[in-house]
């Protein structure tokens, strides 16, 4: 690496350092959560624990849904001309699963003029009358999504928004094995999709090629019989030994002002913006805990995969194979929780988080989305009755002693509180 380009990395990981810095310390030194920075106590309110959920709550646990799968089947061209100019059938091998509103669903057709790769889409209906048609106004106007985009309909059923409903219909009817799991108004670079199926190697990490190839990058996996594996003292890093490990992959996610037909579609042009201050790495201000473990520093100055080693409550944008995990949970509707959660229960199934060194996706910023139901900040403390009794009923699903930490999840005399954010 020349001079010159090691010392632009060196400022751009400064400059994501002061970027992490000062949005978990804060500009003085302070801190959220009653935690002790530069000896300045700060002081955050207790939960409140007294008080019962509103009556939506309640009733949004258990209600079922009616759908419309394949509402729209996308028309996805799978045909190209190699060099010899005969047909070969294009293999596609990652499906994006997303959910929106309909109002929203013009961010996807962004999303698929960049991944050019199918798409499912669950879209949350609260009005038939006037929603089926705007719906069907954005479809005519845009042409990627009817290619790319296979469209289910979720109708809404008096509840706060069921996102976790959502994802796993769209999930479910994904046409792929592999997803990737994203959020609507994101955008990822153009050549995704294949940069993604290039490390489908590490899917197919097993007993006889562990040590020789994957060690390095992914340490302390340890392959051991059943018996060992269905003991209560058993950890996370063991792996069945006639089971591939599972693997899931870390796409690291990034945020922007900036014009959405500007972003870049390479690392190094995104790093350069990061160095003008046009990108920052995602969700930092709101979340100070939800992605440091991927380490945007290391990833900056990385060119293969590495592994983001979990903490509570990490939540990442993941690929993963459907068939290998649970569904996210559908107690958690609203805001709060419902993507984390499902990482957790990811890494207690003995998960291992890689991230690729050349793979990003970029937030485009807009204004606060606001939420049915009562207002934010209650909703996360109702989400989290729901996550405490999910890392237990886990512990005891994946045969955990559920006095003990599996990873570093809070305890049940600890897990209400505020000390998660």
């Amino acid at each position: 690496m020349s001079r010159l380009k090691k010392f632009k990395v060196g400022i751009v990981i400064l400059i994501l350092s002061l970027i992490i810095i000062f949005n978990i310390i804060g500009p003085s030194g302070d801190s959220i959560g009653g935690k002790t920075f530069y000896g300045k106590k700060i002081m955050v309110s207790s939960p409140p624990i007294s008080k019962t959920p509103d009556e939506d709550f309640f009733r949004g646990l258990a209600l079922n849904f009616e759908i419309h799968p394949f509402y729209h089947n996308s028309t996805t061209v799978r045909e190209r001309l190699d060099n010899n100019n005969n047909n070969y059938k294009k293999e596609y091998t990652v499906t994006v699963v997303t959910q929106s509103t309909i109002d929203r669903l013009y961010k996807i057709g962004l999303m698929a003029d960049k991944w050019k790769a199918p798409i499912s889409v669950a879209l949350y209906v609260k009005n038939r009358d006037t929603e089926l048609p705007l719906l069907e106004t954005i479809l005519k106007e845009n042409p990627l999504l009817r290619v790319y985009a296979d469209i289910h309909l979720l109708f809404a059923n008096n509840t706060r928004y069921p996102v976790n409903n959502l994802r796993n219909l769209a999930i479910k009817y994904s046409t792929t094995d592999l997803i990737f799991v994203m959020d609507a108004d994101f955008l990822p670079p153009i050549g995704l999709h294949d940069y993604i199926v290039s490390h489908k190697r590490y899917f197919n990490i097993n007993k006889e090629n562990y040590n020789q190839k994957y060690k390095r990058i992914i340490p302390n996996v340890q392959f051991v019989n059943q018996s060992t594996f269905t003991d209560l003292s058993h950890t996370p890093n063991m792996v069945p030994e006639d089971q591939d490990l599972k693997v899931a992959f870390v796409i690291p996610s990034f945020s922007s002002s900036y014009d959405p037909s500007l972003l870049p579609d390479d690392k190094p042009t995104l790093l350069r913006m990061v160095l003008d201050k046009k990108i920052e790495p995602s969700n930092l201000k709101v979340c100070k805990k939800c992605h440091s473990p991927t380490n945007f520093q290391k990833w900056v100055q990385d060119s293969e995969p590495y592994e983001a080693v979990y903490r509570w409550i990490y939540e990442p944008y993941l690929v993963f194979d459907k068939t290998k995990t649970e569904w996210f949970d559908e107690r958690l509707k609203g805001y709060g929780f419902d993507k984390n959660s499902h990482t957790l229960v990811m890494a207690m199934q003995g998960y291992r988080f890689i991230v690729l060194p050349e793979a990003f996706i970029i937030h485009i910023n807009h204004q606060e989305s606001t939420w049915e139901g009562p207002k934010q900040k209650q909703q996360q403390w109702d989400s989290l009755r729901i996550v405490c009794d999910l890392i237990q009923e886990s512990k005891v699903k994946f045969n955990y002693d559920t006095n003990k930490r599996v990873l570093d999840e809070p305890l049940p005399e600890e897990c209400y509180s505020n000390e998660h954010w």
